[in-house]
Order: C-alpha cells, then sequence, then structure tokens
C-alpha cells in the first residue's frame, strides 16, 4: 500500500438543523448529525433496520454555505475526513469523540 487516506463518504438526513458558532479570531463552526440507515439480516431470515448517527462539523466558507442551504431532514451526500480527539473532563475521566470534518456536500432529493 503505498498511502493511505482519511477519507469518509456518507449518505443520510440531517437529524437537527445545523448550530453555528463565529469565534472571536473571525473562524466559522457549523456542527450537525446525520443519519444513515441499513438493514441487518440474521441467518434466521430476519432483518433489523439500524439507524447510525455521525457527528458532523464544518469549518469557513463550507460553514457559510451549509447555513443557508442545510436544515433538520435534508437529504446529502458529504466527503470528508474522520477526527478523533480526546480530553479531560470536568472530573478528570478521559472522554473522547469522533467527527467527520465535512469537505464537500451534495443536496439529494
Amino acid at each position: 500500500m503505498k498511502s493511505t487516506k482519511n477519507h469518509v463518504t456518507l449518505i443520510g438526513r440531517l437529524g437537527n438543523d445545523p448550530v453555528f458558532s463565529r469565534f472571536e479570531n473571525g473562524q466559522r463552526l457549523a456542527k450537525m448529525q446525520l443519519a444513515t440507515n441499513e438493514t441487518k439480516r440474521y441467518l434466521d431470515g430476519r432483518r433489523e433496520k439500524l439507524t447510525h448517527w455521525h457527528q458532523l462539523i464544518a469549518w469557513g466558507n463550507t460553514a457559510d454555505i451549509i447555513k443557508h442551504m442545510l436544515n433538520k431532514g435534508r437529504h446529502i451526500a458529504i466527503e470528508g475526513k474522520l477526527n478523533n480527539h480526546s480530553w479531560k473532563g470536568k472530573g478528570g475521566e478521559l472522554r473522547s469523540a469522533s467527527e467527520i470534518i465535512i469537505k464537500n456536500f451534495t443536496l439529494l432529493n
């Protein structure tokens, strides 16, 4: 394997209206959740519909575009990269989160 890339592509529906922040340095941020669905099939023939929730963030111009184009329930395709980070909580416990940083998105039907 010559190189490894951190690339995520998902299609789903927004589970909430994006939440926007602007920082003192002028940087803009949009946060939202994306729901993706799949059907799990068991050996006995049963099927179960599973919903997975993904935390999404977008920075800068992408966040600005999202502010004007996306809302809860919107069907979209996103491309981005997976970001994992950890921190110490107020009680000193180690906390972690995974999120997808959006690079591009496409509106779907």
